[in-house]
């Protein structure tokens, strides 16, 4: 899936809450090169202090008025104030997220400037609609991989593996693939016993039920180990996968470290992270990112949208 090709093709409104030159700058490309529209969310002047034209580029100015009584009626049963949701309604990352509730932008893309709560958390109480999760899809000489869970949900129980593992087949589904899903472990099918290896076992059933639910006849492999999961032969000789192509890890501590090693030992694409579970895209940059990673992750977002 060429991302770039697909948001050209299919117009989309992302809003850029943060200004930071490599913001505009990816704000720029996008515009000239018509892969999206951008929308600046804020004012013109802040954005416009990096020396680079963005006087054709969309521009939303904050206006808590606009959403601060929605804000309550959404947040209210937690105990909030009237004047405390007009006040969180100004925060730019809240504000964007409103504006994709309202539909005036088809998602969200933030984080260059700050942690990833700071992006997440206005998504998770504005636009939740299931279980929240993120994948990378990982470009590598294997071939192409989604991985997940690499940068959101910290130490999943069994129940929840299963739904990261779910969610990461179906965003492998809506790529066009067929998912071959592998739960992975330092076990394969029970080789060792710990109530971390248990926790992947019982995952897997539990994935294997889900999936029945939905009909859906996914081939999944777990408790595996990651050489047995997508080398054949090892696979083979193991009794578990070797051709799967969504790998599921354990642990945010695995698939973070997991994702980053491939990207820097292997010199792999990594685009994402792509959340999922939200009504509308909201997708987290990394502060260390690119303007390339924020074209990518803007494109990724517009495909969301359109799905």
């Amino acid at each position: 899936m060429d991302f770039r090709v697909f948001a050209k093709e299919h117009s989309a409104r992302i809003a850029l809450c943060e200004p930071d030159e490599r913001v505009v700058q990816a704000a720029r490309t996008l515009k000239d090169q018509g892969l999206l529209t951008p929308v600046f969310v804020g004012d013109r002047e802040s954005f416009s202090s990096f020396g680079i034209p963005v006087g054709d580029i969309d521009v939303t100015p904050v206006d808590p008025e606009r959403f601060a009584q929605e804000y309550f009626d959404l947040r209210k049963h937690k105990g909030i104030s009237f004047e405390d949701a007009a006040k969180t309604a100004a925060d730019p990352a809240f504000f964007s997220v409103l504006l994709a509730r309202a539909g005036e932008v088809d998602g969200v893309v933030a984080g260059a400037t700050w942690p990833t709560a700071q992006t997440i958390l206005p998504a998770l109480h504005v636009l939740r609609d299931g279980f929240a999760s993120s994948s990378f899809v990982m470009k590598t000489s294997l071939g192409d991989f989604v991985f997940a869970d690499c940068a959101f949900n910290i130490q999943p129980n069994a129940e929840e593996l299963a739904q990261i593992a779910l969610s990461a087949g179906l965003l492998a589904e809506q790529l066009g693939w067929s998912p071959r899903i592998a739960l992975l472990s330092f076990s394969t099918v029970g080789s060792a016993s710990h109530p971390d290896q248990e926790k992947v076992m019982q995952a897997t059933t539990r994935l294997k039920g889900l999936l029945a639910e939905q009909g859906k006849d996914w081939a999944v492999y777990g408790e595996v180990q990651l050489d047995a999961a997508i080398i054949p032969e090892i696979g083979k000789s193991k009794g578990s996968g070797g051709d799967a192509n969504v790998l599921v890890f354990p642990d945010l501590d695995a698939g973070n470290i997991g994702y980053k090693l491939v990207s820097r030992f292997a010199n792999a694409e990594s685009v994402g992270p792509i959340m999922t579970g939200f009504s509308k895209p909201v997708n987290d940059l990394s502060r260390g990112c690119t303007v390339d990673e924020i074209i990518d992750v803007c494109c990724v977002t517009a495909w969301q949208a359109k799905q």
